[in-house]
């Protein structure tokens, strides 16, 4: 963003304001506090701000500065009564005293809402919690919502954010909801919402053994859901929710995409479905390839997660032929498999494919064979575009890196070799390691190498 000084010198009447560092925060927040008289013309800037967006930790931002930003923080957000898009991620900070005049201020007019609430042991401001006892404005433009949670949330703001979602939940086309502790748990916030007729997207962290995905609201218009039920806890399973045998029908009949532990998979392809859902795409447990962007993987997953084994995987993935998308956007991570075998065992659920990334931790069994894919695989998935048999975004000093990850020579041969089983030029993107692709061209292929930082996770 601009520096403070030219922020109120300039003659605009929006602002959209993004700030990801204590200082520029600082700068932002006690200009937009400002007398309006002394900026430009007289304008209030605060009531210029449509959107906002202030993440960051508060490393660095001590004592009297600390409370130099709040209080600057909650003059401007009380005086934001235009804010259409208002996002708050930054720890400390997110207290009723930084709410509370936000949502007043911009109550009509607010569209997007992203929060993270500060848990009441952290509420250093010393704000009283009865302050959400009697708070329940009307939003009537808000259609998006994401909370970020943890535990030991004071009982105010489960009291607000339960009358928040339900009260708009006929309304919302968006809502992400996700905790970062075993013990919370969704059932309190959503135990009054019914129903979500008009919600589009939908992602949802389910930690707690007393809530299950057959639990949701009915969402008949969701198109994109994504679960998470992972948690770091040393020697524990990786999905510690129950896992029912199907998701009923009510729920999710139009899904398109779909991102969730493989465990989940075969519960929203059922073989006893009456409809089947039209999934085109399926990320499982979720690694994400874009070869004209990046891998998009938490690389720690890696080392903090015991990884799914290919024999469970290929068993949760025989569902796939049963929506009625079909499925043409697959990728999985798995520990390890095998360069011989695994073409063939796919093949049945790769058909309908364009896209496949497979994520691995370790560097395939016999990779030889991975010369063969051509014939065992590619043969039979013509309209496959874009392929990715790949480690993930690390520094090259790891040992664990694959072996042919620099052998660009190696790469090329198999491509070269895929191309005489095949005769198809429908591949056109294929990756062996996040530190380049190769692209089909008229020479024949050639290697892009991606610059530091276009992967990522």
């Amino acid at each position: 963003m601009p520096a403070a000084t030219t922020l109120s010198a300039l003659p605009t009447e929006l602002l959209y304001i993004i700030t990801q560092c204590y200082a520029a925060a600082q700068k932002c927040t006690d200009t937009l506090a400002n007398d309006p008289t002394t900026n430009y013309d007289g304008r209030d800037l605060a009531a210029c701000v449509r959107s906002l967006t202030v993440d960051f930790q508060h490393y660095g931002m001590f004592g009297e500065w600390r409370v130099r930003f709040r209080n600057s923080l909650e003059i401007s957000l009380g005086r934001m009564s235009g804010l259409q898009h208002f996002t708050f991620y930054s720890a400390y900070f997110g207290t009723p005293r930084t709410f509370i005049p936000a949502m007043r201020a911009a109550a009509s007019t607010l569209r997007t809402l992203g929060f993270r609430p500060e848990e009441n042991v952290w509420w250093e401001d010393q704000t009283n919690a009865r302050v959400f006892d009697k708070f329940r404005p009307e939003f009537p433009e808000l259609t998006s919502i994401a909370l970020t949670l943890f535990d030991d949330l004071a009982k105010p703001w489960y009291a607000f954010f339960e009358y928040l979602l339900a009260s708009r939940s006929p309304y919302l086309r968006a809502l992400s909801i996700s905790d970062y502790w075993e013990r919370l748990t969704l059932g309190p916030l959503l135990r009054t919402t019914t129903a979500w007729p008009m919600l589009q997207e939908l992602a949802i962290s389910i930690l707690n053994s007393s809530f299950s995905v057959a639990d949701l609201p009915p969402a008949p218009n969701v198109r994109r859901l994504t679960i998470d039920t992972l948690f770091k806890v040393p020697g524990k399973a990786r999905v510690r929710v129950p896992i029912p045998d199907s998701i009923p029908a009510y729920l999710f009949p139009n899904l398109e995409y779909l991102s969730c532990p493989y465990q989940l998979l075969p519960a929203f392809l059922p073989s006893n479905a009456e409809t089947a859902r039209p999934i085109k795409t399926v990320r499982l447990d979720p690694p994400y390839f874009d070869p004209n962007r990046r891998v998009k993987w938490a690389t720690s997953r890696f080392t903090d997660w015991p990884l799914p084994q290919w024999e469970d995987v290929r068993i949760a993935l025989s569902c796939l032929p049963r929506s009625t998308g079909p499925v043409v956007d697959l990728s999985f991570c798995v520990d390890g498999l095998d360069a011989e075998t695994f073409g063939g065992e796919l093949v049945q659920v790769a058909r309908t494919l364009e896209r496949l990334f497979i994520a691995l931790h370790r560097d395939p069994d016999n990779i030889d064979h991975l010369g063969n894919l051509g014939k065992i695989l590619f043969a039979h998935t013509p309209k496959l575009s874009s392929f990715a048999l790949s480690d993930v975004p690390k520094e090259a000093s790891f040992e664990w890196t694959f072996v042919f990850a620099f052998d660009r020579d190696q790469q090329k041969n198999w491509l070269q070799e895929w191309d005489r089983n095949t005769g198809s030029v429908a591949l056109r993107e294929v990756a062996f390691t996040a530190e380049c692709k190769w692209r089909r061209a008229e020479r024949g292929w050639i290697v892009d190498d991606y610059e530091e930082g276009e992967y990522g996770g």
